[in-house]
Parts: C-alpha cells; structure tokens; sequence
C-alpha cells in the first residue's frame, strides 16, 4: 500500500481518493465547507474507497499517517459515492460514525463534524 498526497495505490491499481489539507487558526475553508477553525486542524474530506478494496484497514493507515502532521483531524462523515445519485441513508452515515468513533473521533459539537485530537 502506498498512501500518497490525494490516494491510496494498491499493486498499482488506485484503491482510494481523499483531500486533506491543513487549515490555521481563524482561516477560511476554500471549499466553503466549514467554518474557520478555532484552533489548527487538518481537514480531511471527500473520501472514496473502491468497492473492490474496503474492509482493509486502507482509511485507518491514511489517517495514522496524518495525524504524523501532529494537528487534530477534523472530518465530515458522509458518505459519498460519485457513481451513484442515491443520497445516503441515515443508518449508512450511523454506520460510518460509529467505524470513526471506535478509532477515535469524537463529535464536535452540534453538526456533522467529528475531530480526532
């Protein structure tokens, strides 16, 4: 497995896609998609894992090797499927939340968000 910058290769075929960059204190999401931060964080978002390659630790080893960059990861855990036009179910997003808290996150309040310090 080699976790690059935006993917995950496996035996070159790309296994999964996801942005993480990192945001200071008070500075404004360029994608708009949360408000500026109270603290430094690293904002990780879009996350797709090819169906062929879940259930195989390949998000847990992305976000071992950012939490390296010694900031507290803040995430939005929805699920998202480009291919698909079917939103995604509440008991799908309980799932998810739930894998994310047995790693560590924490809800973050009132929203969606959810931050690993």
């Amino acid at each position: 497995m080699i976790i690059e910058s935006d993917r995950v290769m496996i035996d070159g075929v790309q296994a999964a896609t996801y942005k993480a960059y990192p945001l200071a204190a008070g500075d404004t999401d360029p994608a708009a998609e949360i408000d500026p931060p109270e603290s430094d964080i690293l904002y990780l978002q879009a996350i797709m894992v090819n169906p062929d390659y879940r259930r195989r630790g390949i998000m847990r080893a992305v976000i071992e090797q950012l939490r390296e960059q010694g900031r507290p990861i803040v995430i939005s855990p929805v699920p998202l499927d480009y291919d698909s036009l079917v939103d995604p179910t509440a008991a799908e997003i309980d799932e998810l939340r739930s894998w994310y808290r047995g790693i560590g996150f924490t809800d973050t309040g009132p929203g969606h968000l959810m931050t690993l310090l």
